[in-house]
């Protein structure tokens, strides 16, 4: 054991020199020891960025193989193992985040705010951002903490500032969660199963079974009568199209459209057991007068097939019956934009201690520890339920605190580079039935100048902001012009914004809108068909229809094949020939398209600025139009000025 320091009070001049050296040595080490454990922990982050680059990378390239499995021709059980290595590897990117914040948070005294004298930890990389407050001061007068760099702030209820606890929150740029979600993929369309006619019976057997031949033919008609009664889709899809319609002049709320097609699937489901309650009633009134037995097994058939056509009506009636939550987000109708914000509550761990030129550090678990926070009026088994977050899989049970604990106010600033068109819906990941919802959070506020939320929630857990995928649908006009050999460009005038992309070669770039600084990231910025499709649905610039959009926007749909040839010919033409759209092409039919076409070889002039109407026509006008124009008596032009201003034709056309 080294010798004791001296005692306060006591002249240091008493210390012999050999004691003096051995003292400042001991505290060089000391001094070295924290240095090195820094050092130690800036490795360790650095390490895990570079980890977590490469292991997002890896997710990427297993996501694009399974997009592309049927073209790849993998088997089901490549697709399942593909599927479990994509998990893996993103139980991966959580643990060692979890390892990272727990070197952090035993040695959370190295980054001590000097203001507050807890721990404020910030760090940061291209996909994903962590911020670490640990409280090591247990002062009660601390009401919150802020980053300000990202535009957090939370409030401290007193159970965590006078607690051994911290709060991580991370940003991350992608989200794993919400291919969880049964809603995430499009439901499969089960066409309507066909009528089997039975063979002909011989002839010994018809006068038989005549009467049996008769009734089988009364409920086969009846059959075929219910399935052209029967809509070839589910009848929500009048709502929706009636939904798509309003979008022009006002976005119709979540709750409002959810209940809309929950609705119209009921009305499906009761069409069908109508349908099916009625040919009972007429198959039991022919068997009474006819021979039973061939009856009974018609009559079975029948209610199969209208089972069958009922599953095949509502699109997956089972799924549409589990989904009957009005706060659950629909994902086929909303994406989240931005990034996910992951708010934990976690246990702090005892700090080291320096004593006598020692630092003693107490051994605890190596995993990191989640607290439950539950909310007054909450019991414990409340807060394990719906919108509860559990800890991930190689982590400790988290602990509970007591039920009296009181909702939690948050300030959060939404990023700079992603474009609200509405106000954002805020939606809470429930761990324990896979969904985002919608009913989380209290007293929510959105300052759209600022561009803050303030909420307040009673479970931490991660959070994302969603907006309507089709409010940009539908289209008002477009235009592909071409540039050059293997250049063009690509203008699109959606529902509120207008959008002008450059295509050359292989690479295209995004170049309209000027204005807009959420979308100055992707400006100039040359990158793949595809890259650039989900940069910009990143962005909240979605104008990418999915597989099954036609059950939220109205549209003039077109057989797949000839759209797709269409598309194929303009794209090998697109050097020479400019294609823009035609007001026509709505009211031709299913199996026509109309659009307009042109050889253009060179780029249009660009117009020349003039400072009115007046000299902007006579700048190109002939020697004769300009006489003409010259010689106008001023009666004249004051009769046809006052009709013009009295009928506003500009305005009122």
């Amino acid at each position: 054991m080294p010798p004791k320091p001296p005692a306060k009070g006591k002249k240091s001049a008493k210390l012999s020199k050999a004691e003096k050296e051995k003292l400042k040595k001991e505290e060089a080490e000391r001094k070295a020891r924290e240095e090195a454990l820094i050092s130690l922990l800036k490795k360790v982050y650095k390490k895990i960025k570079w980890i977590h680059i490469i292991i997002l990378q890896l997710i990427e390239e297993l996501e694009g193989f399974l997009s592309n499995s049927e073209d790849e021709g993998f088997t089901e059980d490549d697709v399942q193992r593909l599927k479990q290595s994509v998990i893996k590897l993103q139980e991966l990117i959580s643990y060692k985040l979890d390892e990272a914040t727990m070197n952090l948070l035993q040695n959370a005294s190295d980054d001590v705010d000097p203001d507050t004298q807890n721990l404020q930890y910030m760090s940061a990389s291209e996909n994903i951002t962590v911020c670490v407050w640990g409280n090591i001061a247990k002062n009660p007068r601390v009401k919150s903490f802020s980053f300000e760099k990202m535009g957090f702030t939370m409030d401290i209820p007193r159970v965590i500032s006078i607690g051994s606890m911290a709060v991580r929150v991370m940003y991350t740029k992608y989200d794993h969660l919400s291919p969880l979600s049964k809603s995430f993929h499009p439901k499969l369309k089960v066409k309507p199963p066909e009528v089997v006619v039975d063979e002909v019976v011989p002839a010994e057997e018809a006068d038989g079974e005549g009467a049996g031949e008769g009734n089988e033919g009364a409920d086969k008609e009846g059959v075929d009568d219910t399935l052209e009664a029967m809509p070839p889709k589910s009848a929500s899809q009048a709502s929706r199209s009636s939904k798509a319609s309003r979008k022009k002049s006002g976005r119709a709320s979540s709750g409002k459209s959810s209940r809309s097609r929950k609705a119209s699937a009921k009305s499906v489901r009761s069409q069908v057991s109508e349908n099916e309650t009625q040919q009972d009633k007429e198959g039991e009134t022919k068997e009474g007068e006819q021979d039973g037995e061939g009856g009974e097994e018609n009559r079975a058939s029948t209610d199969q097939t209208l089972d069958e056509a009922a599953g095949a009506g509502l699109e997956g009636g089972i799924e549409e019956e589990e989904e009957e939550d009005d706060d659950v987000v629909d994902l086929r109708a909303f994406s989240a934009i931005g990034p996910v914000m992951i708010i934990e509550l976690l246990d702090l761990p005892p700090q080291p201690k320096l004593a006598n030129g020692w630092i003693m550090q107490q051994i605890v678990s190596s995993e990191l520890k989640r607290v439950n926070y539950q909310v007054e009026g909450q019991t414990p088994a409340d807060t394990n339920s719906t919108t509860s977050t559990p800890a991930p899989p190689n982590s400790a049970s988290a602990t509970q605190l007591q039920a009296t604990n009181p909702p939690v106010m948050i300030t959060c600033k939404l990023p700079g580079d992603v474009m609200y068109f509405e106000q954002p819906q805020l939606a809470l990941w429930d761990s324990m039935k896979n969904n985002w919802r919608l009913d989380a959070f209290a007293d929510s506020q959105y300052n759209e100048e600022e561009r803050t939320v303030v909420f307040k929630m009673s479970t931490f857990g991660p959070i994302a902001t969603f907006q309507d995928l089709y409010l940009n649908m539908p289209f008002q006009s477009w235009e592909l012009r071409p540039h050059a050999t293997n250049s063009c460009l690509f203008t699109l005038i959606a529902a509120i914004i207008e959008l002008e992309i450059e295509i050359k070669d292989s690479l295209c770039s995004l170049t309209q809108p000027n204005d807009v600084s959420e979308l100055s990231h992707l400006k100039g910025k040359w990158m793949k068909p595809h890259k650039l499709i989900e940069a910009m649905q990143k962005a909240g610039v979605n104008v990418f229809p999915a597989v099954d959009a036609e059950k939220y926007v109205s549209l003039n749909s077109k057989e797949d094949w000839l759209e797709n040839n269409i598309y194929q010919e303009m794209a090998l033409t697109a050097s020479a020939f400019a294609y823009t759209w035609s007001k026509w092409n709505a009211d031709c039919g299913k199996d026509k398209i109309i659009i307009q076409a042109v050889e253009q070889l060179e780029d249009e002039q660009p117009l020349e600025l003039h400072s009115d109407l007046y000299h902007m026509v006579l700048d190109g006008a002939s020697e004769e139009a300009q006489q003409r124009v010259k010689a106008s008596h001023f009666l004249f032009i004051d009769g046809v000025y006052q009709l013009l201003n009295a009928t506003k034709i500009i305005t009122y056309s």
